[in-house]
């Protein structure tokens, strides 16, 4: 998935030239997929994000139990890669159900990043590999504009579940102990918010603009130990360690759907 206004500008400007410019002729009118009974298997793909993680990162003493270190950590993640598929049926006119599976790569990088001594970095997140199931629902406003009617408007919701969320960690005691850890997230749930527009490309195929508000109904918890790597266990004991990750923010997807 990209990143700035640029890429996002580009991609609505070949969706809009594309769409406006040279689409096949319809032998039918448009919308005529939108009726009640209509199924469409649809397929996406990630364009931007605007998306944040805010986790909460306690380290303890393994003999006393006390914190050692609490690290409160806001994370930018940034979209690489963006895949997903699902199916769409009409419930009613221009009213959908729709359910689907997606698949997201994501880069963290952490703002304000706490710091050692030596002023490296505290905690050092690895790529993100995250997959989910949403069902919910979609509905094309009463409105259409450009080619006879081919674009309109639609709003909708989605309901996510993130079955985990794993990822490695380095995490720094002081400048010179290094330790690598993998998080293991809980599942949790998120809901969606969603607009967009829709252009009826052909009398099969419908292609979509979509941005979507994301807010995870529960946070995603882990906990571990940290092992000093080299260090005997039985004189320096693995640190027990809490990762709380709450997510949420802004998606912006182009999907197709095909009509059957």
């Amino acid at each position: 998935m990209l990143k700035n206004h640029q890429s996002l500008a580009l991609g609505l400007l070949s969706l809009f030239h594309g769409a406006c410019v040279s689409p096949p002729p319809l032998e039918r009118p448009p919308w005529q997929g939108n009726k009640e009974g209509s199924q469409a298997w649809t397929g996406k793909m990630g364009l931007f994000t605007f998306y944040e993680a805010d986790s909460v990162l306690t380290v303890s003493s393994p003999s006393t139990g006390e914190d050692l270190i609490v690290a409160p950590l806001k994370t930018e993640m940034i979209g690489r890669f963006g895949l997903g598929g699902g199916y769409e049926h009409f419930i009613r006119d221009d009213i959908a159900l729709v359910i689907g599976i997606e698949g997201r790569y994501t880069e963290p990088v952490v703002i304000d990043s706490p710091l050692t001594k030596g002023g490296q970095d505290l905690f050092v997140p690895g790529d993100v590999l995250q997959f989910q199931g949403y069902i919910g629902g979609r509905w094309w406003l009463p409105v259409r504009w450009a080619d006879g009617g081919r674009l309109r408007p639609f709003v909708g919701f989605d309901l996510s579940y993130i079955p985990s969320t794993k990822f490695d960690v380095l995490a720094r005691l002081n400048d010179s102990i290094e330790i690598p850890f993998k998080f293991s997230g809980s599942e949790y749930w998120s809901g969606n918010l969603a607009v967009g527009l829709s252009y009826q490309w052909s009398d099969q195929v419908v292609v979509h603009f979509t941005v979507s508000h994301e807010t995870a109904l529960s946070a995603s918890h882990d906990q571990t130990t940290l092992a000093i790597p080299g260090v005997d266990p039985d004189l320096f004991p693995p640190y027990p360690t809490k990762t709380t990750v709450d997510t949420g923010g802004w998606i912006g997807f182009l999907s197709v759907s095909w009509g059957f």
